[in-house]
């Protein structure tokens, strides 16, 4: 499989986990079967009504000015940096440490930099793997490596194999307004095309605060003024949905800074 196919592969799974999350949070939904994926709209279901056509997308968080890469690339590197970390720690024959990295999302990191950043950390874990220091976290910037603002590590007697992944410790903002009804507003240029294939047509736009490229959330009260679709629903966090328009009308309100 190539890598084009294997990340549409991907993203079509994705989309069938919004959809299915969908099925299981809303009610009113049809029963109907849904359509085959890869069509415009992902899906379609079949009710007493008509058909109702479901378009899935996915929020990400707009790029900072000047950044070179977007977040969801500098998600890649820092994901790649963890991993390269941990392998630097079995070749050193560390063991018994599982720790974890967290970035600062306004350093600009090299791609030149990964094998650096990466034997720097396995450096700093190195007083965890002995069980006299059980727990340890560095803060310092003058130790820490380029990118890096906090590091923790812990001693793990039971389990042998070092791991080290990437933290978070922010606070989760919400989504940014702009980004969000750009995002809309071109998934209303293809209506005339979802519509040639069911009567009505729902966005249902992904918001995952599980990922550094698209953390944010819809605060609960947003409305939109008016959208070109039926209906527009945020899926957040996987488990809880904010419908931020129905074709009905709903009071706008807008997100607050």
């Amino acid at each position: 499989m190539s890598t084009t196919s294997a990340i549409r592969r991907a993203q079509k799974l994705r989309e069938r986990r919004a959809f299915d999350a969908l099925r299981a949070l809303d009610a009113t939904l049809p029963d109907g079967e849904r359509g085959i994926d890869g069509e415009e709209p992902d899906f379609v279901l079949r009710g007493d009504n008509g058909t109702i056509g479901i378009e899935v997308t996915e929020y990400f968080t707009p790029v900072l000015p000047g950044a070179r890469w977007t977040l969801k690339e500098r998600e890649k590197v820092t994901s790649r940096i963890a991993s390269r970390a941990t392998c630097r720690c079995v070749a050193l024959g560390l063991s018994n440490v599982i720790a974890s990295i967290e970035f600062d999302n306004t350093t600009e990191l090299l791609k030149d930099e990964i094998e650096l950043i990466a034997h720097a950390v396995a450096e700093l874990v190195r007083p965890a793997t002995l069980d006299r220091l059980p727990t340890l976290r560095v803060r310092n910037p003058r130790v820490l490596p380029p990118g890096v603002i906090d590091l923790w590590a812990h001693h793990r007697p039971h389990m042998e194999p070092p791991f080290v992944g990437t933290a978070w410790g922010g606070q989760v903002e919400k989504v940014d307004e702009g980004a969000l009804l750009k995002l809309i507003a071109a998934k209303e240029r293809k209506l005339s095309i979802y519509r040639r294939r069911c009567d009505a047509v729902w966005l249902l736009i992904i918001v995952d605060p599980f990922h550094a490229s698209s953390m944010g959330y819809v605060p609960p009260e947003y409305r939109l003024a008016g959208s070109e679709f039926d209906r527009v629903i945020a899926l957040q966090g996987w488990s809880y949905l904010t419908n931020v328009w129905r074709s009905s009308g709903l009071n706008a309100k807008r997100i607050a800074g």
